[in-house]
């Protein structure tokens, strides 16, 4: 039996209503090249693919991005890399401050701040991921001798490199240098690695500094803590040095292996 012009006019009108809502989620800003960035309300997102070139020339791909859905707009990015690649192969980010490595871009100009006067530096973001593979997720912050910079990179700059791992998949995937000590901080335990003669794995640069990490025992993708009472803790306990300046924020991912894709769901860096 055959259906009434009616009911073929509701079920074309859903069809095209369903079509419309898919372009709408489907439609999004993507830039997959080498440290391609894109502006958001809330920081610069940079396809960070710093040591793309350690998995040769087998296929992989790496955007950040962000998609339209009515009146709201979604930021982060997607990656898929060799399943087999053991080392850390990139860092897609959204960055508050200014970069070292990159100080063209910059976002909010209370960085560089001084570290001896930083009463606070609180971080909290909320994120969705569906991925598989080895990946972290690390607030990262350099640490500077100065907080003058220009427009051309100054990586002889860099003092320290601090992350602050709050989820973590994968076998490949543990902090740098060794185990030291651990740090009850915003009702988590935080274990502290340091390794004291750090330097870019890439290979592409030969200056050294310090690596700090602090990895949450109990991984979350709800995280909230103030970085300036971590970076405290580790002035206090000879771990990094006094005087020196926090250049940026960093929120990002450090990919491994594998595939999948990542949505800010919130994100702020208040400094006080």
């Amino acid at each position: 039996m055959s259906a009434s012009p009616a009911v073929w006019f509701s079920i074309i009108a859903a069809l095209v209503a369903h079509g419309a809502n898919a372009l709408a989620q489907d439609a999004q800003s993507q830039h997959c090249g080498h440290f391609e960035t894109m502006a958001s309300p809330h920081g610069i997102y940079v396809n960070n693919l710093w040591n793309a070139h350690a998995v040769g020339d087998r296929p992989w791909q790496q955007c950040v991005e962000s998609h339209r859905i009515g009146d709201e707009t979604r930021y982060g990015w997607s990656w898929s890399w060799p399943a087999d690649s053991e080392v850390v192969v990139s860092y897609p980010q959204v960055r508050v401050g200014v970069s070292p490595w990159d100080p063209k871009e910059r976002f909010n100009n209370r960085f560089p701040a001084a570290l001896d006067t930083l009463q606070a530096l609180k971080v909290a973001y909320t994120l969705d991921i569906q991925a598989e593979g080895d990946f972290n997720v690390a607030t990262s912050m350099w640490l500077a001798d100065t907080d003058v910079f220009d427009s051309e990179p100054k990586p002889t700059a860099i003092v320290a490199e601090v992350m602050v791992w709050t989820s973590y998949k994968g076998h490949h995937m543990r902090p740098a240098g060794r185990l030291v000590d651990h740090l009850e901080h915003a009702g988590a335990r935080w274990e502290i690695w340091v390794d004291r003669d750090w330097k870019d794995m890439s290979g592409m640069h030969d200056n050294r500094w310090v690596y700090l990490a602090f990895r949450r025992t109990q991984p979350t993708l709800a995280a909230i803590f103030d970085a300036a009472v971590l970076l405290n803790h580790a002035i206090e306990n000879e771990l990094l040095p006094k005087g020196t300046f926090v250049a940026d924020v960093e929120l990002g991912t450090e990919i491994s292996n594998g595939r999948g894709r990542l949505r800010v769901e919130s994100f702020s860096v208040d400094v006080r």
